[in-house]
């Protein structure tokens, strides 16, 4: 779907799968240049709440930034009681810089190159349209990475290649545990 005048507040696709696929996705919110980037689920999401307003992860960012650890009191509180800060005020969640230095970030990069490389022979296939029902090659693009994403996601758990956060199959899911949903990422210029 596209931006105009008559549709005029969201860009994107949507499809169904049937069974469900219970996948987790991703937000992001940004403020000079750092990022938080929260992975979410339908039954985490309204823990999540918090971590969506800007009043919250602006001064957040920001303190981390330019000093390692949160001083507004009430940021700090927030934060330490989702687990994403020590009570000293520094973050408990990874800080991934975009840098060859960084050893999640290049491990990420050159995961994500290989399978960027399978997914551009893959939607080159002349059979993509039709495989996913999609009018648009974009489109088609869009639903088949993300289906080959979850599809590997699952793999991965399956095989204990990675294990989800707990909070993810808890019950009863504790906030506290939200900072294993958590991390930043520091573009390499800062």
């Amino acid at each position: 779907m596209e931006i105009t005048a008559d549709h005029p507040f969201w860009s994107g696709a949507l499809w169904a799968v049937y069974p469900r696929r219970e996948a987790p996705g991703t937000n992001s919110r940004s403020y000079g240049g750092w990022s938080l980037w929260v992975m979410w689920t339908q039954p985490v999401q309204p823990l999540l709440a918090p971590l969506y307003r800007s009043s919250l992860v602006e001064p957040f960012l920001s303190d981390i930034e330019k000093s390692g650890t949160v001083s507004d009191p009430d940021v700090r509180s927030q934060m330490l009681a989702l687990g994403i800060l020590a009570a000293d005020g520094k973050p408990r969640v990874p800080i991934i810089r975009e840098v060859d230095s960084d050893a999640v970030f290049s491990s990420s990069r050159a995961i994500a190159h290989k399978i960027s490389e399978g997914m551009l022979r893959a939607t080159q296939a002349p059979g993509l349209l039709a495989l996913t029902g999609a009018r648009d090659r974009g489109v088609a693009l869009i639903i088949a990475y993300h289906e080959f994403m979850w599809e590997l996601l699952a793999y991965l758990e399956k095989t204990e290649v990675v294990f989800p956060p707990p909070i993810l199959s808890a019950k009863t899911p504790d906030p506290r545990g939200v900072h294993d949903l958590v991390f930043i990422v520091v573009p390499q210029s800062k």
